[in-house]
């Protein structure tokens, strides 16, 4: 993963937004789960990062992957959230 992560990150600097695209699903927790991709870290704020940066070169594709990776995110903080302030009943 690492290798293609490289020439995702290349080609994405050099102005391609589906190695953009691609770069961040390499990072997607929500994607690398349902793909069963392991032996890789995901990480949701690089994932975030190469979406927005597809986004900004007119990838329609990372704008949906976005939404959906802040969304799990928001859902994820809120059911923690929600299991914080429950208290233990006797």
């Amino acid at each position: 993963m690492a290798s293609a992560q490289l020439v995702y990150r290349l080609a994405a600097l050099d102005g391609s937004a589906a190695a953009a695209t691609s770069l961040g699903t390499s990072y997607d927790p929500l994607y690398l789960e349902k793909a069963a991709i392991s032996g890789t870290c995901p990480s949701p704020a690089q994932a975030i990062k190469w979406y927005k940066k597809a986004i900004s070169l007119g990838r329609k594709l990372a704008e949906i992957r976005l939404r959906d990776l802040t969304a799990h995110l928001e859902n994820a903080e809120d059911a923690d959230n929600s299991q914080a302030t429950r208290t233990p009943s006797n």
